[in-house]
């Protein structure tokens, strides 16, 4: 069960996030653009948090 699950603002519109743990992850985000649906999901590691994988969302490009 997640820990953490709310509805954020990034790249301009609604992304559902959701975070085993804030600190470790794992994490997920859903979210539509023009049409086409988004999933990006991130597994439990030391090296990433919460707010870094929100960022990592925010920044990628599509096609």
């Amino acid at each position: 069960m997640a820990e953490v699950r709310e509805a954020i603002k990034l790249r301009g519109t609604t992304v559902w996030y959701a975070a085993l743990n804030e600190r470790y992850g794992a994490c997920e985000a859903i979210w539509e653009e023009e049409g086409v649906h988004y999933i990006v999901w991130a597994g439990a590691t030391l090296f990433q948090n919460g707010d870094q994988f929100k960022m990592l969302i925010d920044g990628l490009g599509t096609a």
